[in-house]
């Protein structure tokens, strides 16, 4: 499989993951024998520090003193193989700061072309992200660049990525749909969407940083429905950009905001969308009004009173 990766393709970076042994680090680099030049070798390891095997501070001294080794040699093994090496540092948001700044510093001088911060459990806050981040960025210096992976179990992959990015990532992982384990990880197509909407020149807001970005962004929607038809994956209704009802307005506050707040909301022609109004028993007079005229009705017709009580009166008691 992945050799036929190898051979549609001639200009991308390729990646592959690898627990961080010389072992699975030479199977990973044979998968992508051919495009060595343009590979990356992605490796990790797990947060040993963290398991109750490690209680005591001395065992907790020697389980970091251990992971500082692996790190080292797992990116050298690794770097005298492929282009680029990216070393993961996991669990993030349960791990210490200092020691997260000490094995990033690690890897770093041991040759990673890139420094993951990963929240893989969903449990830091955009504060906490940003200060970790910028913490790493002072360390590592222009030696490494630094990444962010963000998972999703609690709606916060996207503000933390963003809060990465004005600590002073300049890489991001996301997945169509935010697939992923447990909670799925960030939404390409949503974090796209932020670049479109909120990325501006100048920001005085240090969470919402000016991002210049090329945006693919209708293509990523479109494909993301192509992703999910493959893989069977069923889209939310109301799934951010890309949900069936998301442009659709069925509440007569909205409805009535729309015609004049329109303009300041997230354009849908960004997704190749429009905003659409469901009349239903939460709708307003004013929207009933214009499906009228929409539908052919005429100026004359919506001063017929009765009528159009009759057909309000009507329209409340639907679904």
């Amino acid at each position: 499989g992945v050799q036929r990766v190898v051979g549609a393709t001639s200009e991308v970076t390729l990646a592959a993951l690898a627990h961080g042994t010389p072992n699975e680090i030479d199977v990973a680099v044979s998968a992508l024998r051919g495009a060595e030049h343009r590979s990356r070798v992605s490796t990790f390891h797990r947060a040993l520090e963290l398991s109750q095997r490690y209680d005591s501070p001395e065992a907790q001294s020697r389980a970091r003193s251990r992971l500082l080794r692996q790190a080292k040699r797992a990116v050298e093994h690794a770097a005298g193989l492929v282009a680029e090496v990216q070393y993961y540092l996991v669990y993030c948001g349960d791990r210490d700061e200092a020691f997260l700044t000490e094995l990033a510093e690690t890897a770093s001088n041991a040759g990673a072309t890139q420094i993951v911060i990963a929240d893989s459990q969903s449990t830091m806050t955009p504060g906490k992200m940003k200060e970790l981040t910028e913490r790493i960025v002072a360390a590592v210096g222009d030696k490494s660049e630094i990444a962010v992976h963000c998972h999703n179990q609690l709606g916060m992959a996207l503000p933390n990525t963003i809060a990465a990015i004005a600590g002073g990532a300049v890489q991001v992982e996301s997945c169509l749909l935010g697939l992923g384990d447990a909670g799925g990880n960030l939404a390409t197509e949503q974090f796209l969407g932020f670049c479109v909407h909120f990325s501006r020149d100048s920001s005085d807001d240090p969470f919402f940083p000016p991002i210049k970005s090329n945006s693919v962004l209708p293509e990523a929607a479109s494909l993301a429905k192509e992703v999910s038809r493959i893989a069977h994956f069923q889209i939310g209704e109301n799934q951010p950009l890309v949900g069936e009802r998301v442009f659709t307005c069925t509440t007569g506050i909205h409805q009535t905001s729309l015609s004049h707040l329109g303009h300041t909301t997230f354009d849908p022609a960004s997704v190749n969308r429009e905003w659409k109004v469901a009349l239903n028993r939460h709708s307003s007079r004013k929207a009933l009004s214009a499906a009228l005229l929409n539908a052919g009705a005429s100026d004359d017709d919506m001063k017929h009173t009765e009528s159009m009580n009759n057909v309000f009166q009507w329209m409340k008691q639907q679904p």
